[in-house]
């Protein structure tokens, strides 16, 4: 069964799981993400300080969102083996 917490994440949860995904001296360089207000300031001030450069999708840009959604598909696939 889903975590409550991932049905509705929050900027908090977020932040927490970036933390917890990449310590701090394996964080990327880039995030590419779209422009949900689940990324709030406590999200972009963690991405920030963790040296990230964030790449937001354009508003009202389809184009730009299959290539995130098959980016996050394929990592999904990659952790579930």
């Amino acid at each position: 069964m889903p975590d409550r917490d991932t049905q509705n994440p929050t900027q908090v949860w977020l932040s927490r799981q970036m933390t917890e995904a990449f310590p701090w001296d394996t964080a990327p360089r880039y995030l590419l993400r779209d422009r949900d207000a689940s990324y709030g300031p406590a999200f972009r001030d963690r991405v920030r300080v963790m040296g990230i450069k964030e790449v937001v999708t354009t508003p009202r840009s389809p184009w730009q969102n299959p290539y995130v959604e098959r980016l996050i598909g394929s990592i999904r696939r990659r952790a579930a083996r």
